[in-house]
C-alpha cells in the first residue's frame, strides 16, 4: 500500500542556530544563554559546549548541498538573536546580518524555501541580565529585534515563526528550572509567558503590516493527551492537562483568551497579570498557520487533589526512544485532527519529528546504517498522509533533523541527524534515513 501527498507538499527538515552554528563569538556574536551557562554551569550540560557542534557557521554550503541533494524544499532555521544583537537592543551586528544574508541566497540559489524562527532556545544573555522575559521591556526587545530580521530577510523568506515551543523555552525555564534562567516560581513563569505572547501579537501584527507576502504563525510542542477510562471526569481531564501544557499557548494564539477550563484555578488565577484578558485581547492577532512539534502523547487521569484537577502518568506499552520520547505515529494523526476541528482547519505544519539514537561517546557517531529511524519516518510520515486524507490543512513534513546536533542539556549523547557528523573532524556522512527520506521526496510518497 502507497500513501501520497500532494504535488506542493514541503518535505524538509528543522534545526536551530544554537545547536548547529558553533562559531559563538564569531564576526561580533554575542553571547547567548547556552554559550553562558555550559561555562558557569557545566554540570547541567554534561559537561559539553555548543562550540564543540556541527560548525554549521562554516560548513553551510556544503550542509545546502547535502539538502539540495537529498531533494529537499523547505528548511526551518532560526536566527541567533545574539548574532543580530549581541550586547543590547541598541546596536545591530553588520556582519551578522550579512552571514545570514548569505546564508538564506545560497538556499535560494538552491531552490530551497525557508521558514525561520525567531526565538529558538538561544536567549541572548544580555536579555537575562537586563531582566529576562518577565522584564516587560522584553516586548520592545523582541518587536525591535522582529522587525529588523523581517526588514533584512522578509524578501526572500516567506514563512516565519515568532517563538519555538514557549511551554519548555520560557515557562518552564521560569517555573521548573528547565532552562536559563534556571528560576523556580510559578508567578514569574506566568508573567514571563504572557509577555512572550504579547511580543508574538506584536510580531504578527508588524510582520502584517509590512506587506511582505509571506506568512507568520508560531511553533508549539503539541500532543495529544489520552486517558485510562470513558469516564467524563477523566475526559475533562485529559483535556486540561492539554490546555495546561499546550492549549495555554494556542488558544491565546488562536482567539485571544486563555483556555477557559484552567485558567480560572487557583494555580493560576492567583498569580496571573494585572488586567491579563483586557491586553491579551485588546494585543490579539491571529497567525496565520501552526508549526506543531510532534514526538509522543500524554495521558492524565482526573485527580481532584492535583492543583489543576488531573494527573498524568505514563504508559510503560509504548517504545521509548533515548531522549524518553514515546513512541506513537497515531497521535500524530489525532493532534492534527483535534487542532483541525478545534481551530477551523488552519493552516499546519509539522515542524519537528524525530527519533534519537543514543551516542556512546563524543568522537563516535552513532551508525550510519539507521532502520530503527527509517521505521520512525515511515510510520509517522504515513500518519502525515492520512492527515490530508481526512481534509487537515496539513502543508510540509520537517524532520528533525538534519544533522547531528548539540542537545543542550543532553549535550552529544542523543543524535537525531539523518546525516551523521563526527565531532571532532566535522565529516559529514548521509546515513540510510537521509536515502530513504530522499526516494519519499522523489515519489512524494511512502509505503
Amino acid at each position: 500500500m502507497k500513501f501520497y501527498f500532494p504535488e506542493d507538499f514541503l518535505w524538509g527538515t528543522a534545526c536551530s542556530a544554537c545547536q548547529i552554528e558553533a562559531a559563538s563569538s564569531a564576526d561580533g556574536k554575542g553571547e547567548n544563554v547556552w554559550d553562558h551557562y555550559s561555562k558557569v554551569r557545566p554540570e547541567s550540560f554534561l559537561g559539553t559546549s555548543p562550540d564543540d557542534c556541527a560548525d554549521f557557521y562554516h560548513h553551510y554550503k556544503e550542509d545546502i548541498r547535502l539538502m539540495k541533494e537529498m531533494g529537499m524544499k523547505i528548511f526551518r532555521f532560526s536566527i541567533s538573536w545574539a548574532r543580530i544583537f549581541p550586547n543590547g537592543p541598541e546596536n545591530i551586528n553588520q556582519k551578522g546580518i550579512d552571514y545570514y544574508n548569505d546564508l538564506i541566497n545560497t538556499f535560494q540559489e538552491n531552490g530551497i524555501r525557508l521558514m525561520l524562527d525567531l526565538f529558538h532556545c538561544d536567549l541572548p544573555m544580555w536579555v537575562i541580565d537586563r531582566g529576562g522575559i518577565k522584564c516587560r521591556d522584553f516586548i520592545d526587545w523582541f518587536t525591535s529585534y522582529a522587525k529588523v530580521c523581517f526588514e533584512k530577510f522578509g524578501d526572500r523568506v516567506m514563512l516565519w515563526s515568532t517563538v519555538n515551543e514557549p511551554s519548555l523555552n520560557v515557562f518552564a525555564a521560569y517555573n521548573s528550572a528547565f532552562t536559563a534562567p534556571y528560576e523556580r516560581d510559578l508567578k514569574s513563569a506566568i508573567l514571563a509567558s504572557h509577555n512572550m505572547l504579547i511580543a508574538h501579537f506584536r510580531a504578527v501584527k508588524l510582520y502584517h503590516s509590512m506587506n511582505l507576502g509571506g506568512k507568520i504563525g508560531a511553533v508549539n510542542y503539541i500532543g495529544p493527551y489520552y486517558t485510562k477510562t470513558l469516564d467524563p471526569k477523566d475526559e475533562e481531564a485529559a483535556m486540561r492537562g492539554f490546555a495546561n501544557h499546550s492549549g495555554w499557548w494556542l488558544e491565546p494564539m488562536m482567539t485571544g483568551h486563555y483556555p477557559e477550563n484552567i485558567v480560572h484555578y487557583p494555580r493560576y488565577a492567583d498569580n496571573m497579570p494585572e488586567n491579563y484578558a483586557k491586553e491579551l485581547s485588546s494585543e490579539f492577532a491571529k497567525m496565520d498557520f501552526i508549526g506543531i512539534n510532534y514526538y509522543n502523547p500524554f495521558f492524565a487521569v482526573n485527580n481532584d487533589e492535583a492543583p489543576l484537577g488531573f494527573s498524568g502518568y505514563e504508559d510503560d506499552t509504548l517504545p521509548i526512544d533515548e531522549y524518553g520520547f514515546r513512541h506513537y505515529p497515531a497521535g500524530l494523526f489525532d493532534t492534527v485532527i483535534f487542532l483541525k476541528e478545534r481551530y477551523g482547519n488552519p493552516e499546519m505544519y509539522i515542524t519537528e519529528n524525530g527519533l534519537s539514537v543514543k551516542r556512546e561517546k563524543f568522537e563516535e557517531p552513532t551508525p550510519t546504517n539507521d532502520t530503527q529511524r527509517i521505521k520512525y519516518m515511515r510510520d509517522h510520515i504515513r500518519s502525515v498522509s492520512r492527515c490530508i486524507e481526512a481534509g487537515a490543512n496539513l502543508k510540509g513534513y520537517m524532520n528533525w533533523t538534519i544533522m547531528d546536533t548539540y542537545e543542550g542539556h543532553a549535550g552529544y549523547t542523543c543524535d537525531f541527524g539523518l546525516i551523521q557528523v563526527d565531532f571532532v573532524t566535522k565529516k559529514r556522512t548521509p546515513r540510510d534515513s537521509y536515502y530513504y527520506y530522499q526516494d519519499i521526496i522523489k515519489h512524494n510518497s511512502v509505503n
